[in-house]
């Protein structure tokens, strides 16, 4: 399994830079909580437009390990300052007190309401293991409306070679409203880049996307997704709301006023970026053309992708015919031909020979371990060598190991590895 990190900030070579810790008012920004180093995210929600208590259920499958369990909830206020930063509900009757990492923004719905959103981390509690989990909530007390709860699991799955990022905050957005209220804020997830196309799944929590209470029609959302910083096309058209459906090989649920939606995407090849964004805005070719496009909210998104394979060890290794023919490439390396060989090698096997006559003395076993130890040496040692073992020490080590067992299957079986090591590919050197 893989434990590279994806973040909204550039990944290379294995190694995350973090911007500053942000969460988000007007936009999704990176946790300011850690995040578990998994492989796939679970995604859950409840709405409740039907009242309180309420029960969200999310199922975990058997095999993979929960590092992390977060839940967000989101809803209306009447005042700004009727919620405060912090704000405490129940789960299982158990009190959860979370943070507001997004809000108070003002929505007009026709008067002043004002929406907020607020993060827990519950991996404590345990209230999610493997399985299916059924978890009662209540005690939301938005003055307006209790839009909804969502919950984040993030597990590690030892079949599973993926990473998973997480963005969180506060992006509310109705097209009819003033700028920065009229669409949200373009995110952006950045990763590793790999030689060949890879899978990715994409997840949302997105509060109020539909009429309160799922009164009137589904109205219009497009989703727009970009590689690169290049310009971002329409992937998804009208995947929110009551009557929205599920994507092709993605699952979403709707339960008043509280999407989940997630679907797969293919990341093409050298990609180191993917930039998303939710618009309330109508497509006019949808399953809910010609109403007015839905106001939302957009709590959090998750993506998980596949992480590149490691590449193979080395690429670069020269034969023992090479270093047998071109001494003066040997100069680099720090050995000589004249090196005794049972010296360099720590073992009893050649006496006095050296280095050079191993290398010109036929035969198998032993003596053809020995001219491939001389060339792997030198492969490892030489700096201008990307090879396979990535020091002399660990040649010296392997060698020394395999002619003090006395065992010939042993030998042989070295032998082999070394050999295929030098013959990777070798440079052009006289």
């Amino acid at each position: 399994m893989s434990h590279l990190r994806i973040g909204s900030a550039a990944l290379a070579a294995g190694a995350l830079i973090l911007p500053a810790f942000a969460d988000g008012t007007e936009t999704l920004g990176t946790p300011t909580i850690g995040i578990a180093d998994g492989t796939n995210a679970i995604l859950a929600g409840i709405g409740f437009a039907g009242g309180q208590p309420d029960t969200v259920n999310v199922n975990v499958p058997a095999g993979v390990t929960i590092l992390q369990v977060i839940a967000y909830w989101e809803g209306f206020a009447l005042s700004a300052l009727e919620q405060g930063a912090t704000d405490t509900i129940q789960m299982n009757a158990i009190n959860v007190t979370g943070d507001r990492i997004g809000g108070p923004s003002e929505f007009i719905v026709p008067q002043s309401y004002w929406t907020s959103t607020y993060r827990a981390d519950i991996t404590h509690l345990n209230l999610v293991s493997n399985g299916a989990n059924a978890i009662s909530v209540s005690g939301l007390d938005f003055g307006f409306i209790n839009n909804g709860l969502g919950l984040v699991v993030i597990v590690d799955d030892p079949a599973a070679e993926s990473a998973v990022g997480l963005l969180d905050g506060n992006d509310a957005a109705f097209i009819n409203f003033a700028s920065p209220f009229d669409t949200t804020t373009e995110v952006s997830f950045s990763f590793p880049a790999s030689t060949d196309p890879r899978n990715a799944e994409l997840g949302y929590l997105v509060g109020s996307v539909s009429s309160v209470s799922s009164a009137g029609p589904d109205r219009p959302t497009i989703i727009e997704i970009g590689f690169d910083g290049a310009a971002a096309s329409v992937f998804g058209i009208d995947l929110f709301g009551l009557n929205a459906g599920t994507p092709p090989g993605g699952t979403h649920t709707y339960d008043g006023d509280w999407d989940v939606l997630t679907h797969p995407i293919s990341v093409p090849a050298g990609a180191t970026s993917v930039e998303l964004q939710l618009l309330s805005a109508d497509s006019g070719i949808g399953p809910f053309a010609g109403e007015l496009p839905a106001s939302l909210v957009w709590v959090a998104s998750t993506f998980t992708l596949e992480t590149p394979e490691d590449p193979p060890p080395g690429g670069e290794g020269c034969t023992p015919g090479y270093w047998k023919n071109h001494l003066l490439a040997w100069a680099p390396t720090g050995y000589a031909p004249g090196d005794n060989f049972d010296t360099v090698f720590g073992v009893n096997v050649f006496g006095d020979l050296s280095l050079l006559r191993v290398l010109r003395l036929g035969g198998g076993g032993e003596f053809a371990l020995g001219r491939h130890a001389v060339a792997a040496l030198l492969n490892a040692a030489h700096p201008d060598l990307d090879y396979g073992i990535a020091t002399p020490a660990e040649v010296i080590a392997a060698v020394q190991a395999a002619y003090q067992s006395g065992d010939a299957d042993v030998i042989e079986d070295l032998k082999d590895e070394l050999d295929e090591l030098n013959n990777a590919g070798c440079f052009d050197r006289d």
